[in-house]
């Protein structure tokens, strides 16, 4: 039998496997009270096995570096002979020379025979690429009245104290009359102290307006919206995760009785 690398591990992955079925019946030998000799015998073959496989893995090892050695010194020679010079090669190497010289030579001369090249030179009757007139295309004009999904303030009336900043996200539901607004999970002051800002929503019951002012690239407000009889009716908080480092939030789920448009010009 040819003793090879492929043989080799096959041989120690059986090896292996029977060494931890020795260890799981010495452990079960031991819980059933076995005689001392019995537990000797088996521990003699877990020793046994486990010698064989530790010289098992130092062959696989002396095996794989001569495999890798044998294998890096044939791709060593191959690129040696490669790099020789052969008298095929070398004729090749001309013969492709001579030719591309002889096409150089015959473009040159066409062009010389041409109309447009009065020089000896083929290049002095050739117009540079950078000299030739550059197509002049229209100016944009930006577009002032166009809105953009970033550039917005959410406004609560006075019964909510939550700064615009803290608006994160607005979805709108104009068919069934309804918002989501996803706010950061913060605190504000109320009457001298400190409160989470869920409290202002859920000890929230009468309607309040919403004012929602869409802003153009320089800050001015093209229009607002405005949300009148709204009501809070869903909070969901975002939850906690150690893996991510965002800021926490809480999600409103708001309906309203009617919306108003107003544009500042």
């Amino acid at each position: 039998m040819i003793v090879n690398l492929k043989n080799l591990k096959s041989v120690l992955k059986t090896k292996i496997s029977e060494y931890e079925m020795l260890n799981k019946s010495l452990l079960e030998m031991i819980e059933k009270n076995s005689t001392k000799d019995a537990l000797d015998l088996i521990r003699k073959e877990i020793n046994e096995t486990q010698n064989y496989i530790n010289n098992l893995q130092s062959d696989i090892e002396v095996m794989t570096k001569q495999e890798n050695d044998t294998k890096n010194e044939a791709k060593k020679s191959f690129y040696n002979e490669i790099k020789k010079p052969t008298l095929a090669r070398s004729i090749k190497m001309k013969t492709a020379k001579d030719g591309l010289n002889k096409c150089n030579a015959n473009f040159y001369d066409s062009i010389k025979k041409s109309d447009f090249a009065p020089y000896d030179t083929p290049y002095n009757s050739i117009k540079k690429e950078e000299d030739k007139p550059k197509k002049q295309y229209p100016s944009i004009q930006p577009y002032n009245d166009v809105m953009f999904s970033n550039r917005f303030l959410v406004r609560f009336d006075n019964d909510v104290k939550l700064p615009e900043w803290y608006v994160r996200k607005v979805n709108f539901y104009l068919v069934g009359k309804e918002l989501d607004i996803s706010i950061c999970d913060c605190l504000i002051e109320r009457d001298g102290k400190k409160r989470p800002i869920i409290t202002e929503f859920t000890n929230l019951f009468a309607p309040f307006r919403i004012s929602i002012d869409h802003l153009d690239p320089t800050g001015v407000v093209l229009y607002t919206e405005r949300y009148h009889g709204c009501k809070v009716i869903e909070i969901i908080k975002g939850g906690l995760d150690y893996a991510n480092d965002d800021m926490a939030t809480i999600d409103l789920r708001i309906m309203y009785s009617d919306v108003t448009y107003e544009t500042a010009h």
